[in-house]
Parts: structure tokens; sequence; C-alpha cells
């Protein structure tokens, strides 16, 4: 997993979530990316773990960067390439079962984007979060 920190871009709604996320998934399409956010949505912290969307969800490393950081929130991001559109994907029950664990930590998974072309799919506006 590779880590940066930026400068306090706010992630407050899905346009300013996705324009922070759009580069970086734009030139990366096999890494998820993760920001760590404080209580007013202010990035802390970028996390991305290479290789990780195509073998699942790195779960823990998520969660104990989230502990170590003091993260509030955090925000997914991935890029798919599949061929079918991410909304006829079933479920979504990794992004939803990471919802739970990291709500026991005091945390709450924002959002989980998922860019698909020129799309970009909130899991949290078609209700898996």
């Amino acid at each position: 997993m590779l880590h940066q920190t930026t400068k306090a871009f706010q992630l407050n709604g899905l346009a300013a979530s996705r324009a922070f996320f759009e580069p970086a998934v734009a030139s990366d399409h096999r890494s998820l990316h993760v920001a760590h956010v404080d209580e007013e949505g202010r990035c802390l912290h970028l996390s991305r773990y290479p290789e990780q969307v195509r073998n699942g969800l790195p779960a823990s490393a998520i969660i104990r960067d989230a502990a170590e950081l003091g993260s509030a929130g955090i925000v997914l991001a991935h890029r798919d390439d599949d061929e079918a559109p991410p909304a006829q994907v079933q479920g979504w029950p990794e992004t939803r079962m990471l919802a739970d664990a990291v709500e026991l930590i005091q945390v709450t998974l924002l959002d989980h984007l998922v860019f698909h072309n020129r799309d970009c799919l909130s899991l949290r506006r078609v209700g898996v979060l």
C-alpha cells in the first residue's frame, strides 16, 4: 500500500469527491484509493492499495489505517473497466461489510465511488451505504 498526504481538500459531496478522485483513477486502473477525512470532510490522507480491486477490498489494512490516522470517515474509489456497468454488479457485499466494520471504531464509510468509462457510480446514492 502506498500513502501520500494531501493538502486539505474538502470532500463534501459527490461532485467534490468525484473531482478529487477522477485524476487518480483515470491513470490507475487496478488500485483502490481511500481518502481519510476529518469531521468536516477535509482529506487528511490518501491511501492507495495496488491491485486490490480485483483481489477484494483490503478491509483490515483500511481499518488499521483509519484507526491510526484518527479518521472520522473514509471515501473509497476505483475504476471498473469491465464491460458491464458497475450498477449491474450484485449487492457490493464487501463494501457493506467494510461499512459495518469501520462503524465499530466510530468511522463512517461515506461513499464508494466506482468509475466506469465516463460515469461515476456512488454506492451511497444507489442505497448500498
